[in-house]
């Protein structure tokens, strides 16, 4: 069974018989990301992560780097210093003209 979802076809997997095909089976074909044609037309699929297919081996590169050095612990739990960064920017780095709308 398919459903339409704006301009994407989805499949609707209802039976776990029908989920051990996709998920096992038929798993490459059913788990590459759509590309958009707005991004072919200007050769932008080649290049942004969001539209690497998940087997391609840069793909596993980028997961590799961001879950070893960009989404760490030590990273995250930095938040709270951005954001003070980013306040003392806004209140002194920037000429006051800048800040009014």
């Amino acid at each position: 069974m398919t459903i339409q979802l704006g301009s994407v076809t989805t499949i609707v997997v209802s039976s776990a018989n029908m989920a051990k095909e996709v998920l096992q089976k038929h798993d490459q074909p059913f788990s590459a990301r759509a590309i958009p044609d707005a991004m072919r037309a200007l050769n932008h699929h080649e290049v942004p992560m969001v539209c690497l297919p998940s087997i391609d081996l840069q793909w596993r590169n980028f997961r590799n780097f961001f879950t070893s050095q960009m989404f760490t612990s030590q990273r995250l739990n930095d938040q709270t210093v951005r954001l003070q960064k980013v306040k003392d920017l806004m209140t002194h780095g920037l000429h006051p003209r800048a800040l009014q709308v």
